[in-house]
């Protein structure tokens, strides 16, 4: 995690200027890391906990299992009356560029177009009238 570009999602997240007073390791497993960022804005100063969870066994094997347990947990931990609550959920690109999608309801892809019909059209042709040979050659 870069520092600099942590303070700079800080500062975006709070509308405020943010200077991080520390940002460590606490704890290190097999499920995951947590990190201490203990930080003032312009009106407080906050502390919060960021952990991530390591790829591979208990159900998080791709980057999608752990953005679906992280959102879910984004959502329930602030329904549950005694429990901790979650401040946001965040993405971090290839450039370490982060970014929030905790409020995230509906996520979309951007990719290029590709020409033709839509698959779903022949399925429900094969429903209707029979899988043909050339069905089953595409």
């Amino acid at each position: 995690m870069n520092e600099e570009k942590l303070r700079l999602y800080l500062e975006k997240k709070f509308n405020s200027q943010v200077k991080i007073n520390e940002f460590k390791k606490i704890g290190k497993g097999v499920y995951g890391t947590a990190y201490i960022i203990d930080f003032n804005t312009e009106k407080e100063n906050k502390r919060l906990v960021l952990k991530t969870m390591a790829l591979g066994g208990f159900g998080h094997d791709n980057p999608s299992d752990i953005a679906g347990i992280l959102l879910w947990e984004n959502k329930a931990y602030n329904k549950l009356s005694k429990h901790i609550k979650s401040f946001d959920v965040l993405g971090m690109n290839k450039d370490e560029t982060i970014t929030s999608i905790g409020d995230a309801e509906k996520f979309y892809i951007l990719m290029e177009e590709a020409k033709g019909t839509e698959y779903s059209k022949d399925i429900t042709k094969i429903l209707k009238n029979g899988i043909t040979e050339q069905d089953k050659e595409k």
